[in-house]
């Protein structure tokens, strides 16, 4: 019982949002659908674990029906009925929070009922309710529907002549959703091609915005001077970053309106444009005139500044917790990586904080020179994650170069190869991408002795030829041979 779909919602519950559920269930207009309020009663004697050991049906049917006989039918039917009762609950308080979607609803029925004066006050509110709101596709969503209400109202009073500026708005709203919707799905796209090796047979959007003058729509809303002609070129350079990378100046006319329109967008499309502006720097087909490490760390800086890097509220994710200290490892900010570590490492859920902290100070002591402490370093966690074990092997074999322990490196890459051919949870593009860092660095090994300039250049060529973990390191490697 310890783990029905009602008590994951309930442990979701604050003291208060568990008072205002009882008030709900006490409302007689819920009542008229099954009285759950007692079995509830009972239940939140467990709150907030609801893992006690007494918490059984057969307990709370004592305390409900004193004297009877046991009948799991009917604990089965409260138990569902109180679950249903808890998401009706979720959405009273979603509309709390949504008060233009509570007013938009009221408007349906409203029209449904013929009360021109009350609807006519209603789309006033909705009005009011969306004006000074922050951009993102859900603010021309609400847009549309506001206009679309007014289309209604017109209807409603016989007036279908009057409706021909909302009818445009709402057209208008609906493009910007279109490419709103376009320029986040070119990049989405772009990185499950590049990183996941995701193909499509058949790709309309992609195949309808190619075969679409997006340049003459931009140009023709900004001679216009359309209200939101800056977005419109937002979107266009978004979706031309993926679609013609060899031209840098979309990403350095985008990051310039972003950077001059940024105050106008929610935090959530906010953190999408600085995602698509990273997505293009780590394009492989980009254009080479612009220092891209220094770019993707001065965004990263951007967003942390900004707060654009928590997301569940006061979080910081694994994944870009590494990107962002990646980053300024790549820029050669070392002193600011380790400061990022130090300052944000309790932002990062428990589950993986101590993992996710080690590696990175391993990595900082990498990037310090300090080889023995990185080894010292991560032989104090067994990473849980595939694709971590896997980094900390690479690194592992780095340090271990780095202090010319030859014999033990090649024995640490067979046994590495060894672990990666095992490896299930790998594609095998990642696989052959991991495998070819560990292949190449013991060729690297067996040749230092050799002192054959040519035979160094020749496989410097092939290394930068390969898809491969940590190029530039090996490449550097190679350089110091030459040198």
């Amino acid at each position: 019982m310890r783990d029905l779909k009602l008590f994951r919602i309930l442990r979701s519950f604050s003291e208060k949002e568990l008072l205002q559920f009882e008030k709900f269930l006490s409302s007689e207009y819920h009542k008229s659908e099954k009285n759950c309020l007692p079995f509830f009663k009972q239940l939140k004697k467990f709150y907030p674990d609801f893992n006690s050991t007494g918490l059984t049906y057969e307990y709370l049917y004592t305390k409900l029906y004193p004297g009877k006989k046991y009948n799991k039918q009917v604990m089965w039917n409260l138990g569902s009925a109180s679950e249903k009762m808890a998401q009706k609950f979720l959405v009273q308080q979603a509309l709390k929070k949504n008060k233009f979607k509570e007013t938009n609803l009221l408007l349906g029925e409203l029209k449904e009922r013929k009360l021109k004066e009350n609807y006519l006050e209603a789309l006033g509110e909705l009005e009011d309710r969306l004006d000074g709101e922050k951009l993102d596709y859900f603010y021309f969503e609400s847009a549309s529907a506001l206009e679309g209400s007014r289309i209604d109202y017109f209807y409603l009073i016989d007036k279908v002549k009057n409706m021909a500026e909302a009818k445009l708005k709402d057209y208008e709203y609906h493009l910007l959703m279109y490419l709103r919707l376009i320029a986040g799905g070119v990049n989405d796209m772009n990185i499950l091609e590049r990183n996941y090796n995701i193909k499509y047979d058949v790709n309309i959007p992609l195949e309808f915005i190619k075969n679409t003058d997006l340049l003459k729509l931009t140009l023709y809303a900004k001679r216009q001077n359309y209200k939101f002609s800056y977005l419109v070129d937002i979107y266009y350079r978004a979706i031309s970053m993926v679609l013609d990378p060899a031209d840098a100046g979309h990403f350095i006319k985008m990051r310039e309106l972003f950077g001059r329109h940024s105050s106008k967008f929610t935090v959530n499309e906010k953190r999408n444009m600085i995602f698509w502006l990273l997505n293009y720097c780590r394009q492989p087909l980009r254009s080479k005139e612009i220092d891209y490490v220094k770019v993707e760390f001065e965004l990263n800086q951007f967003r942390l500044k900004e707060g654009l890097v928590f997301y569940p509220e006061n979080q910081i994710s694994k994944g870009l917790f590494n990107n962002i200290k990646n980053s300024a490892l790549a820029a050669g900010a070392t002193k600011w990586a380790e400061d990022f570590v130090r300052n944000y490492s309790e932002k990062l859920s428990p589950e993986v904080r101590l993992e996710t902290v080690t590696f990175a100070s391993a990595e900082i002591f990498f990037q310090n020179k300090e080889y023995e402490k990185v080894l010292k370093t991560l032989s104090k966690v067994s990473f849980t994650e595939q694709s971590d074990k896997i980094s900390a092997r690479i690194l592992i074999a780095q340090a271990f170069y780095e202090l010319n322990e030859s014999e033990t490196l090649l024995n640490y890459i067979d046994s590495s190869l060894h672990f990666m051919n095992k490896n299930t949870t790998l594609t095998e593009n990642r696989r052959a991408y991991f495998k070819q860092f560990f292949k190449l660095l013991k060729k690297i090994i067996l040749m230092k002795n050799k002192k054959d300039v040519s035979l160094f250049a020749v496989f410097k060529k092939d290394i930068s030829s390969k898809e491969t973990a940590e190029k530039l390191w090996l490449t550097e490697k190679i350089d110091n041979m030459l040198n």
